[in-house]
């Protein structure tokens, strides 16, 4: 019998783009699911490809501002001072939600009503379950779109994404419905419930809160995709950051499908990788002086849930990589050759340790005893903090390959 693969999208509002992105990757590898299930954004992504409309969720995920989503619509990041830089927008918008009680989001019902095919939806062979939750009766609500009345599947998606009290609620004969993220953001367990023998299930990580189901995701049967960093926050519908956030989605499932590499960032899979790597972990492990010593412990500590993990492939080698490339801010959902990527962090680093940088181009494993020999006052100083470490390793390693 054919094992049914199963995909799951999380909820998380302008967040979504991740989601494309991460479905785009999987289908580029020719991975075709017979079951979907989505909560609030998930589900309307879900629909989109249920229905097999994947240009249509891309054009809708191109065409998304402020303005197609609400009345008077306005960006919200987590950056305050960018939310109160155009004072009479705000001010328009805080006029309309307060006359609504919520925004109105007419315009973005009527973009999902112009892109989505219902009747392909309807009559298609991959099953769609989505959640919503009733607060009439204070429910999560388990809806296998195909089953539906077509006239009833946008209302019914529409109240899967209800996030109060942002956006309204939705009514569905007299009862009232608001966004399955209040009983269960991330289905995983009714992917398998419909039939599900293996499940790709795609997070968002919103509000950095852990799921009921997240336990799920260590089964060996769930492939877990997921942000390494935040996406920023679910109200932001700039086409600046959905389109960073579709990258870093796309980006995160070729590294777990293993075409790429990188853990926070994204490094091309090729000779240069693997050589470069493999050479800086050689030094790590195999030599012993004070430098190296220094680094261990930095590395010790810096293992953690914002680290690349022990066990994960080159995990040393990408941990001091991300750790500098975090530090000079390196966009993350660029792919990267490893040595471009070196390199641009290098000339960074020069630039920013012009004390160092007489030393530190020398890489040899010694340094730190001959800083301490030719400049005890800079070695005073704390000379080769974790920085220069690993640039110092970085570039013995890239010496050697060379």
């Amino acid at each position: 019998m054919k094992k049914k693969i199963g995909l799951v999208l999380a909820g998380g509002g302008g967040l979504g783009s991740y989601e494309l992105g991460a479905f785009l990757a999987l289908h580029e590898e020719g991975i075709n699911f017979d079951i979907v299930t989505g909560t609030s954004i998930g589900a309307l992504n879900g629909a989109f490809i249920a229905a097999n409309n994947i240009q249509k969720m891309e054009d809708l995920w191109d065409e998304i501002t402020p303005e197609k989503i609400m009345v008077n619509g306005i960006n919200f990041r987590t950056d305050l001072r960018y939310n109160l830089q155009d004072p009479k927008a705000l001010t328009k918008f805080i006029k309309t939600f307060l006359k609504n009680k919520s925004v109105d989001i007419a315009p973005f019902k009527n973009l999902i009503k112009k892109h989505l095919d219902l009747e392909a939806l309807k009559n298609s062979q991959t099953k769609l379950g989505i959640v919503t939750t009733n607060i009439t009766r204070n429910d999560e609500v388990r809806i296998i779109v195909n089953d539906l009345d077509q006239e009833m599947i946008l209302p019914y998606l529409h109240a899967s994404s209800a996030c109060v009290p942002y956006f309204p609620s939705e009514e569905i004969n007299g009862e009232k419905y608001v966004d399955g993220f209040f009983k269960n953001n991330f289905p995983i367990h009714y992917a398998f419930l419909l039939g599900a023998d293996e499940v790709y299930a795609v997070d968002l990580k919103l509000f950095n809160l852990e799921s009921k189901n997240q336990f799920l995701t260590k089964l060996h049967n769930v492939k877990y995709i997921a942000p390494r960093v935040s996406l920023g926050s679910m109200i932001d519908f700039s086409q600046e950051t959905i389109q960073k956030n579709k990258k870093r989605g796309y980006n995160d499932t070729k590294k777990l499908l293993g075409h790429l590499r990188g853990y926070i960032f994204t490094f091309e899979k090729n000779e240069n990788f693997e050589k470069f790597a493999s050479e800086f972990e050689t030094i790590i492990f195999k030599e012993n002086g004070e430098g190296v010593q220094r680094l261990r412990k930095f590395l010790n500590e810096h293992n953690n849930e914002n680290t690349c993990p022990l066990g994960y492939k080159y995990s040393l080698f990408l941990t001091c990589l991300e750790f500098v490339g975090l530090k000079y801010e390196m966009p993350d959902e660029t792919i990267y050759d490893v040595l471009d990527f070196y390199q641009q962090l290098h000339t960074k680093y020069l630039h920013s340790r012009p004390s160092l940088k007489q030393y530190i181009t020398r890489a040899k494993t010694n340094l730190l005893e001959e800083i301490k020999r030719e400049n005890p006052n800079l070695y005073l100083e704390g000379a080769l903090d974790h920085i220069d470490n690993i640039f110092l390793y970085l570039g013995i390693a890239m010496m050697r390959i060379n």
